[in-house]
């Protein structure tokens, strides 16, 4: 298929490190432009932000802004200077950047020995009063990048002194008019209170703040033209590149609109929400680390639990764990100043499974066991839907048992947390298969949720799965589970009542269903949809291939050379003339599966 996708070289997109600044995959955010307006007027700025947001990739393109403006600039990286250095060579390491990229010709060990009856922090600050802004005649902006390194350095460090010299240049300018052109950004994942620890010290309240904020939608249309997954990345600068860099991989040799949004999916599956995602995407184990790390780290488990249920939290800057849980990346702050997650991915991938996992990690003797409400929550798929409605679910409540239905979920509710509070308050999951349902991939994260929850064994919990339709492949976790059979319209009696005995229902006599609930399986079909995805699923050799395979009747009838337009006609009217509506869409969906995911939810008529 001929590749008209703009930008489908992966190559376009860079994930990893800073982005140089004439690269066409930078995205430039309001944060640009406020920082350059700051540092023109030599604004003391700070940006404390999550790794992976764009900040060293601001400082590169900022520094070759004002260099045009006539603003010379230095970037210190703390993390490249090391932790295993005295005192003595990690300011000396700063001062051998600052001269190096200044270019100033001095001799900085020679007046550094010349000075040794002074203490290290305020030799650092008098070589930068004294010497460096004597050689340079320009204004000088000094960008501190990874400060939070300062927070892992040994104790003989005193990274106080450090700051509070740094504040010191900035309340001297009343006195000293040379240090008006002197200027620092401290970049970096920590907060304000960090900086600056001891107590009894004024804290770090001096400087601007930039805001690193998510893609905006309208600024990401440059990376995003056909590809559009910010649904699942909500903008995140590091998620967005990369997820776009693996769907440009597949566009580059097979592009096609019509396919995109379940290959999005299905690629953002793979790389980050598959169980190889979750454990080595670099940004994903950040996040853990960022969190399991905290000494905090069962407090901030049980503060993201509740923004990810959907709580009201106003956030406080002055509340240190609402500071480390916007420091993780995990969440953040909406327009109307309410902490939510930050995005889709993330929502998957700290889920409820994970908090529980993590919290037991913690050694937290108080996680959570959610109290049983209902007997019974069902996980099928959307075509399967009016048989679970019409018979199942009244065959279970007629037996007395609570069952859990997704038709109590009301309107403007968050669907998949509904859903997980609903799995974790359930006794026993019936799961009904069928080739719809292996398809649809829709119940990998309950049923581990789920699953995680059995193992804790109080209450016990059970998956039961009921084959409704006989399908080729059966999901793993169900493998080697016995099924209950229902593929057999005149057993459904006596496979319910040994569903009935095995939930232990407190009614176990099978109440015959009435004819509405026995017709439950027979549906109308939009059969322009099923036109449409016949024509998507198969090439005229693949068709043919598919009707001898499983229509061989029809197939011999017919003619040689057919038009595969011709051939979907008759198969579609032979579907319809033999009642193989049901087996025809199950074939596809066994061939086809991404394609039968494109359509499925389209496929019935509404009576």
């Amino acid at each position: 298929m001929q590749n008209n996708m703009p930008y489908a070289n992966p190559d376009f997109y860079q994930v990893s490190g800073a982005l140089k600044p004439d690269v066409r995959s930078y995205i430039e955010r309001a944060a640009d432009r406020e920082l350059l307006d700051a540092l023109l007027q030599m604004q003391f700025c700070y940006i404390l932000t999550p790794r992976q947001m764009g900040k060293t990739s601001l400082i590169a393109r900022t520094k070759g802004r004002l260099r045009t403006e006539g603003v010379r600039s230095v970037q210190i990286d703390l993390s490249s200077i090391g932790k295993s250095v005295s005192v003595e060579q990690w300011y000396l390491g700063q001062i051998n950047i600052i001269v190096r990229e200044l270019q100033v010709q001095t001799n900085y060990n020679q007046w550094w020995q010349q000075h040794s009856h002074l203490g290290e922090v305020q030799r650092f600050g008098n070589f930068l009063t004294e010497v460096i802004l004597t050689h340079v005649a320009e204004p000088i902006i000094i960008f501190v990048d990874e400060i939070d390194t300062t927070l892992s350095l040994p104790e003989t460090f005193n990274t106080d002194d450090y700051f509070a010299a740094i504040r010191a240049f900035y309340n001297e300018r009343a006195f000293n008019p040379s240090l008006q052109r002197l200027s620092f950004v401290l970049v970096g994942v920590a907060a304000p209170s960090d900086l600056i620890k001891d107590t009894r010290r004024t804290p770090f309240n001096i400087g601007r703040r930039i805001v690193l904020t998510d893609f905006l939608p309208e600024e990401t249309k440059p990376l995003m033209i056909g590809l559009a997954p910010d649904r699942f990345t909500g903008g995140h600068p590091y998620l967005t590149q990369q997820a776009c860099k693996c769907i440009a991989e597949w566009a580059k040799f097979s592009w096609n609109a019509t396919e995109a949004p379940v290959i999005v999916k299905e690629l953002v599956t793979k790389s980050f929400l598959s169980d190889a995602g979750r454990n080595t995407d670099s940004n994903l184990q950040f996040v853990r680390t960022r969190i399991l790390g905290s000494p905090d780290a069962a407090k901030l488990l049980r503060l993201y639990r509740r923004v990810r249920r959907g709580d009201i939290l106003h956030d406080s800057e002055l509340d240190p764990l609402f500071v480390a849980l916007k420091l993780s990346g995990l969440v953040k702050t909406s327009d109307a100043e309410i902490v939510i997650v930050r995005n889709r991915i993330y929502e998957l991938v700290f889920d409820e499974t994970w908090i529980r996992g993590a919290l037991s990690e913690t050694g937290s003797r108080t996680v959570e066991k959610p109290a049983i409400l209902y007997d019974v929550f069902i996980s099928y798929s959307q075509r399967d839907g009016k048989w679970v409605e019409a018979y199942l679910i009244p065959a279970l409540q007629q037996a007395r048992l609570k069952v859990w239905s997704d038709r109590n979920i009301i309107a403007g509710s968050n669907w998949s947390i509904e859903i997980e509070q609903a799995v974790s308050q359930s006794r026993n999951m019936l799961v009904v298969i069928s080739p719809d349902y292996v398809a649809s991939q829709s119940p990998t994260l309950e049923s581990s949720l789920f699953l995680s929850l059995s193992s804790e064994g109080d209450p016990p919990r059970r998956i039961i799965p009921l084959l409704l339709r006989r399908t080729e492949e059966i999901p793993p976790f169900l493998n080697r589970i016995q099924w209950v059979d229902f593929t057999k319209q005149e057993r459904w009696d006596s496979a319910m009542q040994e569903l009935l005995i095995a939930l232990d229902a407190p009614q176990k006599n099978v109440v015959k269903q009435d004819v509405s609930a026995r017709n439950s399986q027979f549906r109308q079909y939009d059969t322009s949809v099923i036109r449409k995805m016949l024509d998507e699923a198969f090439d005229s050799d693949e068709l043919m291939d598919f009707l001898f395979d499983h229509f061989r009747p029809l197939y011999d009838r017919l003619d040689p050379g057919i038009t595969k337009r011709l051939t979907i006609q008759k198969l579609i009217a032979y579907a319809e003339e033999q009642n193989l509506f049901e087996s025809l869409l199950d074939y596809v969906a066994r061939k086809k599966p991404r394609q039968y995911r494109r359509f499925a939810g389209m496929l019935e008529i509404d009576e």
